[in-house]
């Protein structure tokens, strides 16, 4: 047999880790890194590597958060394992056997329960305890028989039932398979299965055919094929938990017999063929000899002379006076003790205590709106799955459900939500680009991710990073703000509106405003500024604004940029410029010069416009 991991304690309680294909092993929560995939959020993306050497089975520890402990001690070098060793893998403790699992867990499937009261891993005597004891005022199973009745009152009775009507009910069954549920949610349902059909099993109401209401069973679990010739085959979907037939999880389609027990999470059914043999088995009544009174020699020999004399003889017999006084002692305590008991006891009806489970186990839970259960009411045991906040909240959850006293065991795998996002900041803190953003959640179930990034190549950045190593994606939303994305947006409104000497900065949430405005234009560009609180992201706004007269808001490029537009030329027509040479460039009035608009020549000014803005370039003076 191969090797095998077998989580023993934790929140993977049952899970198998078997080393069969191959000679090295990587295991971990990331499907795309990890050979064997362990789902728990204290288990790294790549968590540990187990190699087959000569010498026998070494494992590497590859987390720096939570590392690998062998025997509860961590390893900082490649360790050679022992049979039995144990190793704590995030949440979760494992036994390794290199011979595979020992005779002790030949009956106990990946997702067994160890809890008292589970039904697979008990005796058969111990499940059958938990069924309803029969009341002590109805028959027993083999009811003595009825005396011989009167001839004549039987002919009465023959006579009576040949007068009630003539009606036939056919109990004939419609199929020749049936399955029965027993254990798990469903218990007690059962399900027929026709000849030449497949049926998808599992959790999925939308596509399977025979649905359980277990959260330990996937969504589509398992396939059970039928062909017309009543050969029934069963094949596992790659499920969490797997099927188990006869004790032996299948890893390929398998054939099943009739009265063959298929389990798989909590849940397992009884495979019936109304067309095998079947035997009855009935146990005898056994009655107790009667008791014989043991005699002494010297009674068997007075009674052999009284038979020898025709049974004239008598026996006489002396009773002696010490043990009449004894007896007569014995008798007066024992009336006395009964009439002590008498006066001081009162007799009562015993009532059973009953519960409506499923209520109760709703109160506990509904200050929880992130946690899911399933009750197994043969068994006892409460199946979690879910989310909480904090680890005060699940520490709070625990402790409710252990007050109800028809809880005895508890399957928890409810996700501490607080432990995931600090971790998450532990990573993100150690990217110098995403020193900005941090992750919290506001409510079970729900990861927000926010802060502020320069660009746009550091936000797709960050969404490639946790794309890879966060494994909550659809419970995640992203309100990460790029401080390069608000100064486009804020530029781009004030140059619609003819705002283009206004500077933009933003830097965490402060947005600066910088620049001039003309005076005739004061209230518009206040309606503007307010409609900039509410853009996503812009936590405070400053507003250094300068209100110009018209005259003033006029761009002298001679003092902005010097030297750069040089005016060598001019011609007029009468008073009236209609030329100049900028540049080596004849230009006129409509004519562009670097992208601004020659909107008027004057003698000694030229007046340009670009955006809602005007300049002038001031010459021959």
């Amino acid at each position: 047999m191969s090797a095998e991991f077998i989580a023993e304690e934790g929140v993977l309680k049952g899970l198998v880790l078997s080393l069969d294909v191959g000679e090295e092993w990587s295991i971990g929560r990331d499907p795309e890194q990890a050979t064997l995939v362990i789902e728990d959020a204290k288990v790294s993306r790549l968590h540990l590597i187990c190699r087959k050497t000569p010498d026998g089975y070494v494992v590497e520890n590859l987390s720096e958060n939570n590392p690998v402990l062998v025997n509860d001690h961590p390893i900082s070098d490649p360790k050679l394992l022992q049979e039995g060793d144990k190793i704590t893998i995030g949440g979760s403790v494992f036994h390794f056997y290199p011979e595979g699992a020992p005779p002790a867990y030949a009956f106990e499937p990946e997702y067994a329960f160890e809890s008292e009261g589970s039904f697979l891993g008990e005796s058969e005597e111990e499940a059958f305890e938990e069924e309803e004891e029969i009341p002590a005022e109805e028959e027993p199973f083999f009811a003595p028989l009825e005396e011989e009745k009167d001839e004549e009152l039987i002919r009465e009775e023959i006579f009576q039932e040949a007068e009630e009507p003539d009606v036939t009910i056919d109990l004939t069954p419609s199929t020749r398979f049936l399955i029965k549920v027993i254990a798990g949610p469903n218990t007690g349902a059962e399900f027929a299965l026709d000849t030449g059909h497949e049926y998808l099993i599992g959790t999925d109401s939308a596509s399977c055919d025979l649905i359980f209401n277990d959260l330990s069973v996937s969504r589509e679990h398992a396939r059970l094929s039928i062909s017309k010739e009543g050969v029934i085959l069963i094949e596992d979907l790659e499920s969490r938990n797997g099927v188990v037939v006869d004790k032996e999880r299948i890893t390929s389609p398998k054939e099943l017999l009739a009265n063959t027990v298929v389990a798989f999470g909590t849940s397992a059914f009884l495979l019936i063929d109304r067309e095998a043999p079947s035997e009855t088995i009935v146990a005898p009544i056994f009655e107790a000899p009667p008791e014989v009174e043991e005699k002494t020699p010297k009674e068997e020999i007075e009674e052999e002379e009284e038979r020898a004399v025709g049974g004239t003889k008598k026996t006489k017999r002396k009773v002696p006076t010490g043990s009449l006084i004894l007896a007569l002692f014995v008798a007066g305590l024992a009336v006395l003790f009964g009439i002590g008991m008498v006066s001081l006891l009162q007799t009562h009806d015993v009532v059973a205590e009953k519960h409506d489970y499923l209520t109760e186990i709703q109160d506990a839970l509904k200050v929880y709106p992130g946690v899911q259960f399933t009750y197994n009411k043969a068994s006892g045991t409460l199946f979690l799955l879910g989310n909480v906040k904090s680890a005060v909240e699940m520490n709070e959850l625990l402790y409710k459900l252990k007050g109800l006293t028809f809880i005895r065991g508890i399957e928890n795998n409810i996700v501490n939500d607080e432990a995931i996002w600090q971790e998450m900041n532990i990573l993100l803190s150690k990217i110098p680009e995403f020193k900005g953003v941090s992750m919290h959640a506001p409510e079970a179930g729900l990861f927000v991710v926010s802060g502020y990034l320069k660009t746009d190549r550091q936000a797709a950045n960050l969404i490639d990073y946790l794309n890879v190593n966060f494994n909550y994606l659809n419970r995640l939303q992203n309100r990460v703000v790029v401080e390069q994305q608000i100064v486009d947006e804020v530029t781009a409104h004030l140059m619609q509106h003819g705002f283009g000497a206004v500077m933009v900065a933003f830097s965490t949430g402060e947005l600066v405003l910088t620049g001039y405005v003309s005076s005739t234009q004061t209230f518009e560009y206040d309606s503007l500024v307010n409609s900039f609180d509410e853009i996503p992201g812009v936590r405070s706004l400053k507003n250094f604004v300068v209100a110009v007269s018209p005259e003033q808001g006029v761009l002298d490029l001679n003092k902005r940029y010097p030297g750069k537009y040089r005016v060598t030329g001019f011609s007029k027509h009468g008073d009236v410029n209609i030329n100049v040479v900028i540049n080596g460039r004849i230009l006129t009035r409509g004519d562009q010069l670097d992208t601004m608009i020659i909107t008027s020549i004057q003698p000694h000014t030229i007046f340009l416009e670009k955006d809602g803005l005007k300049y002038k370039i001031e010459y021959n003076k």
